[in-house]
């Protein structure tokens, strides 16, 4: 746990832990990484994300999916 001034506990977890727990490939995190889609910092040269920010990226993109799996569903239906 590494704290901030003021701050309360700072969980980080590595690209590569990330990506397990979001069930992806490291090079996509990498992308999303470069692209400002997921925030992370650097730490001793290797990159970190914060778990309560990859927590709410991954709460956000399966929202997502689940709407738009709910649209194609609907839809589906429609054409039956």
């Amino acid at each position: 746990c590494r704290r901030a001034a003021g701050a309360g506990c700072m969980t980080t977890v590595s690209l590569e832990m990330a990506a397990e727990i979001m069930n992806v490939h490291v090079p996509f995190l990498t992308v999303l990484a470069e692209r400002g889609d997921l925030q992370f910092e650097d730490i001793d040269g290797f990159r970190q994300v914060r778990l309560e920010t990859l927590l709410t990226y991954k709460r956000k993109r399966d929202t997502t999916r689940s709407s738009a799996l709910a649209e194609l569903g609907e839809i589906d239906g429609h054409l039956l």
